[in-house]
């Protein structure tokens, strides 16, 4: 038989069919909201994975929507995606300095990526991260008032080298002599520095130049006692 969390995830991922304006109250599940080009979308936190690699602090967070895409996101970044029209099937990043170390000045980390449709493979970037102002865009409509908030971007930049033996965190970044192909827009974090564990609560991520998301963490329902621990939990 199905465990209750099982059962309260697998009813809050029905009811987050395209169209739906709200996420539903479903208790101790999360939702986030996703806006891309072809609309808006709520999806299910479904899994927290132990990442692998050089910066392996904090889980992996696995989304799926009703539309069967799934997002996975490693401290608030993406950190691949399948189902959409462009996806990073793989990406793994160096360690990353602390959201405070780049308040002092710009901090930097290196991050390798596979995409597709294409085949590109091995894209090597060195990743800035600056703090900023809230922006004034539309997509942030909401979030820029929120005064407990910090902002930052984090902009990529491709380099020519290959990894090292020793992996992303000992490569050395020199920026690509070649043109940029289909460079990203800057990427755009707010992360409440309050709280524990310095959670990012929106971002704005862009995939390719023409296909970006917006991301915003829903407040959980709570659960009573008798309903268990979670979607993590038990399975079938």
């Amino acid at each position: 038989c199905q465990s209750a969390p099982l059962a309260l995830w697998q009813t809050a991922l029905l009811a987050v069919q395209p169209g739906t304006v709200a996420p539903p109250a479903v208790p101790g599940v999360s939702f986030m909201k996703v806006v891309s080009p072809s609309g808006v979308a709520y999806m299910v936190l479904g899994d927290e994975e132990v990442p692998a690699g050089a910066d392996s602090a904090g889980p992996v967070q696995v989304w799926y929507s009703a539309g069967k895409q799934v997002l996975r996101l490693h401290q608030g970044r993406l950190a691949g995606t399948a189902g959409l029209p462009v996806d990073w099937r793989t990406v793994r990043a160096g360690p990353r300095p602390p959201w405070e170390q780049a308040l002092k000045g710009p901090a930097t980390y290196m991050r390798v990526r596979d995409e597709m449709p294409g085949y590109r493979f091995q894209i090597l970037e060195r990743v800035t991260i600056r703090p900023v102002q809230a922006p004034a865009e539309a997509w942030a409509v909401g979030m820029a008032g929120r005064q407990t908030l910090a902002w930052f971007t984090e902009e990529a930049e491709a380099v020519d080298q290959p990894l090292t033996s020793s992996g992303l965190a000992n490569t050395v970044a020199e920026p690509s002599r070649s043109p940029p192909r289909n460079k990203l827009p800057a990427a755009w974090f707010a992360v409440d520095l309050q709280a524990a564990g310095q959670p990012v609560v929106f971002s704005r991520q862009c995939l390719s130049p023409a296909l970006c998301l917006t991301m915003e963490a829903m407040p959980i329902t709570p659960r009573s006692p008798s309903q268990g621990a979670g979607p993590g939990g038990s399975r079938p």
